[in-house]
């Protein structure tokens, strides 16, 4: 966690410094390093940080893991929808299904 500094890693709760967060903002560092840089990756997992942290405070909750692939799935979603929504704008009816695994 050498992206937190020492000081804010001893007063966040055990909660958010479990193994599993540490994969998934390894996860986002490396997703955002490839086309972003290292240091703008590394403000950003920060700033993730902070967000949960803020969300955690703000509604006494604890952290709800979102599982090691949601960027993955995430990403792709969003790509599919703005592919779609490229295709509508240039006057096509788009009707998606997946095609088998095999």
């Amino acid at each position: 966690m050498r992206a937190i500094g020492f000081h804010l890693q001893k007063k966040l709760p055990f909660s958010l410094l479990q193994k599993s967060l540490v994969v998934i903002l390894g996860a986002q560092y490396r997703r955002l390093s490839k086309g972003r840089g290292i240091k703008r990756a590394a403000v950003a997992v920060g700033h993730s940080i902070l967000v949960i942290y803020y969300h955690m405070l703000t509604t006494s909750g604890s952290y709800e893991e979102k599982g090691e692939d949601y960027f993955i799935h995430h990403d792709q979603q969003e790509k599919q929808r703005r592919l779609v929504k490229q295709l509508e704008r240039l006057g096509f009816t788009v009707n998606l299904t997946p095609q088998p695994v095999g």
